[in-house]
């Protein structure tokens, strides 16, 4: 048994498309509110977005476009809080050595206490 609501609602995107074809209108709010109404429920009941734009008679795209555009698609909430850094007072360096030794995150005087033991 065919849902009336979906006859309606598919005899209502066809008659756009008509209308469509000799120039380039968007569907109306009111059938596209409609149609966004009808995939959520379809989709809620584990139908694939394939079946429900056959089934409304448009291209898996624009259906997948509305939902994605859909403005009762819900939203996370996020926070963002500042961290706090653990970085020294003093200027982090970096001291390259021979043979490709590097150090990183050195202040002045370990930088001078290394270059003291190696001479």
């Amino acid at each position: 048994m065919t849902d009336p609501h979906l006859l309606t609602l598919k005899a209502a995107i066809a008659r756009h498309r008509r209308e469509r074809a000799s120039r380039n209108v968007r569907f109306p709010e009111t059938v596209r509110r409609d149609a966004l109404a009808y995939a959520r429920e379809r989709k809620v009941a584990g139908a694939s977005l394939l079946h429900i734009a056959s089934e409304l008679g448009l291209a898996m795209s624009t259906v997948e476009r509305w939902l994605q555009l859909d403005p009762k698609r819900k939203l996370h909430p996020v926070s963002v809080q500042r961290a706090e850094l653990t970085v020294a007072s003093k200027p982090a360096l970096v001291l390259h050595g021979p043979g490709g030794v590097r150090v990183e995150g050195l202040d002045p005087e370990s930088v001078a206490a290394i270059l003291r033991g190696l001479a």
